[in-house]
């Protein structure tokens, strides 16, 4: 067993140490918010603080003016979050192109690829709308 924190093997992952990684070892976390312990009303509430819950959250608060309420078990970014590379990529990792042309055809394949060109683009978006300080790397990798 890890020493840290595995879905697969805890039950929960409440106190558990963030996996090592550059993000979690050059970051100040903000200090933890005390629980929900009374009725809360919002529109929308999201369960997961990482990548996914936290940009949904942002979308849906200033595209759509929702208030949302995002419900994280550890600390905002724990997870898989944490231990993510800082890789946006026009790719899954798993399938190649052809691969997914020849599993799901190729319009099914086009479309993933244009959401995945999509993401990136959004990302790119963020980082000078919102002033992100991070170090972007050149478009393009090799494999």
């Amino acid at each position: 067993m890890s020493k840290y924190y595995d879905p697969i093997s805890a039950q929960d992952c409440q106190n558990q140490a963030f996996a090592p990684s550059y993000w979690a070892s050059t970051q100040s976390l903000p200090e933890l918010l005390p629980a929900i312990t009374s009725d809360t009303n919002c529109d929308v509430v999201i369960i997961g603080g990482g990548f996914s819950g936290l940009l949904s959250a942002y979308y849906l608060a200033t595209e759509h003016q929702q208030e949302c309420i995002v419900l994280e078990a550890n600390q905002v970014g724990f997870g898989a979050s944490a231990r993510n590379a800082g890789f946006v990529l026009k790719g899954s990792g798993r399938l190649s192109y052809p691969q997914m042309a020849d599993k799901w055809g190729m319009d099914v394949c086009q479309g993933i690829y244009g959401e995945f060109t999509e993401a990136v683009q959004r990302v790119e978006d963020l980082i000078k709308s919102q002033q992100i300080a991070c170090d972007p790397q050149p478009k393009g990798y090799l494999k």
